[in-house]
């Protein structure tokens, strides 16, 4: 009973698995600003790129003292794939300068996303969703350093609808002392611009790619053949397929219906399903010209008479073509049953000629025989051989009697 059940087990391990992906998800952000209180909370900053343009910090001018945060929008539910859990969230940030030498904790939060960098203010700005800061960086602040924050808590709850997420960037005694930061903004530096590190893990069944059995075509052009390949057989449904020969993709549909060359091709079926586990498959497709050539042959005149020396038109082969080979081979030959120059046949050779003239091979043939014998037979053999050596032979016969009926003279 426990063999069974171990063995059971690891058919379940073996259908239902969890991954944590390999490398992390970078996300970079979609929108940026800040935001500046007090006698500012009406502005709109996006024209303002001051020293990298996302301010953090409490600073006082002529006008008064005010504070700024910066919101970060992040496109993730694209990023991630179907089904995917993530495990951790990390939220990087270049600092470009500061302006007061005091420094203190930075903290990151989570916000609404009912917001849009050319229109945000400190007035209109979504507030956060939580009064506790996702995490908090300490000092010290050094310029020209990126710096981090995990903000796994922002996804704990899953990819909101719109597949967006705001963090926001504030200091933790906001108000009390002057210290002011500028990181950096997209529309500053993009290289530099804010990111996230996604690490997910899934759990599903893994993908099985099933390529189909493999394949004898027969050839029906010098192209190669028409075929059919059929993934239907992988599992589960919803998997992306790429059918692929010696590294070219071929095509990504589960069933695909393209042209192969003569010859042996082994081609590979690798599916992937939303998480990305793949699996793959091999077929052996071969496509091969089995089939010979055709041709029409046909004696235009069985009996040569009178036996004048002269040439004449005997036989035609004509109508010569192949599917896979558009020309094959073709070779015609006569035989006879008497010497070329016999006694009594006028001592005149060649006694046969073959002419091809525009895809038709006429065979000549001189009306002759040797007068001492009981006539001539002309025997035609014509073999159409295409490149795949199938073959077709055709051929007939051809007399010149010795008389109309009363046989040599004795």
């Amino acid at each position: 009973m426990m063999r069974y059940l171990l063995g059971l087990l690891t058919v379940c391990l073996l259908l239902t698995i969890s991954l944590a992906s390999a490398d992390p998800i970078r996300v970079d952000v979609y929108q940026d600003e800040t935001v500046v209180s007090d006698y500012y909370q009406h502005t709109n900053w996006s024209n303002n790129l001051v020293q990298g343009g996302l301010f953090v910090g409490r600073s006082a001018s002529s006008i008064g003292a005010y504070q700024s945060r910066s919101y970060m929008k992040f496109a993730v539910g694209a990023a991630i794939p179907e089904g995917a859990t993530v495990t951790s969230a990390t939220l990087h940030v270049y600092l470009n300068a500061k302006y007061y030498p005091d420094d203190l904790d930075v903290d990151a939060y989570i916000a609404g996303n009912w917001w849009n960098e050319s229109t945000i203010t400190w007035a209109n700005a979504p507030g956060f969703l939580s009064p506790t800061p996702l995490d908090t960086v300490t000092p010290p602040f050094i310029p020209q350093n990126w710096y981090a924050w995990d903000v796994t808590g922002a996804l704990a709850g899953g990819v909101p609808a719109d597949g967006m997420i705001t963090l926001v960037l504030r200091e933790n005694q906001e108000g009390v002392a002057y210290a002011w930061k500028y990181f950096v903004e997209r529309e500053f530096n993009s290289s530099l611009g804010a990111y996230l590190t996604l690490e997910v893990a899934t759990t599903g069944e893994a993908p099985t790619a099933d390529a189909g059995p493999d394949q004898t075509i027969e050839q029906t052009s010098p192209a190669g053949a028409e075929v059919t390949l059929d993934a239907s057989g992988s599992a589960p449904d919803g998997l992306n397929y790429t059918w692929s020969e010696d590294g070219t993709v071929l095509g990504t549909s589960a069933v695909l219906t393209t042209t192969f060359s003569a010859g042996m091709h082994t081609i590979e079926l690798t599916v992937t399903n939303g998480t990305g586990q793949s699996d793959s498959d091999e077929v052996v497709v071969t496509v091969a010209d089995t089939t010979a050539p055709t041709a029409m042959f046909e004696v235009l005149q069985p009996k040569l008479w009178p036996p004048n020396h002269q040439m004449v038109l005997a036989a035609a082969l004509s109508d010569v073509s192949d599917a896979a080979d558009p020309a094959p081979v073709v070779n015609v030959t006569v035989g006879c049953n008497e010497a070329a120059n016999g006694a009594g046949d006028g001592n005149t050779d060649a006694d046969w000629q073959i002419i091809e003239n525009e895809g038709v091979w006429e065979i000549w043939l001189r009306a002759e025989r040797a007068g001492g014998a009981e006539g001539r037979i002309y025997t035609i053999e014509a073999v159409v051989t295409d490149a795949a050596g199938n073959a077709v032979t055709a051929g007939g016969a051809v007399t010149v009697p010795h008389d109309k009926g009363r046989g040599p003279k004795k």
